[in-house]
């Protein structure tokens, strides 16, 4: 079993390795603030943030099942990790996956 400073350690890993990928529509949302256009900031900010929740949950579903154990452990356990991890998850799809058993 992994200790929760170690599942804290891999959520943040696996949410920074999401970020790196959607990190080009990051960018473009950061020119389009700067060209002064919000309303195609705020689209591509939505759009990074969607992107990098479904980076995150392909980096969770490759991970081995002693990290997944150990996450499924503190989803259960501690409030305040159940809150970092669906918030990088994505809450709709932390919902709708638990429904059919993704974290029992």
């Amino acid at each position: 079993m992994i200790t929760l400073r170690e599942a804290l350690d891999l959520v943040d890993e696996l949410n920074q390795s999401a970020y790196d990928e959607a990190y080009h529509i990051w960018l473009e949302a950061d020119d389009a603030d700067y060209d002064g256009d919000d309303e195609l900031a705020e689209e591509l900010r939505t759009k990074a943030s969607m992107a990098q929740a479904d980076y995150f949950r392909d980096e969770y579903y490759f991970s081995s099942d002693e990290q997944k154990q150990g996450i499924k452990y503190w989803l259960k356990n501690d409030a305040e990790f159940k809150d970092q991890f669906v918030d990088f998850y994505g809450e709709f799809n932390f919902e709708k996956d638990s429904e059919r058993g993704e974290f029992d």
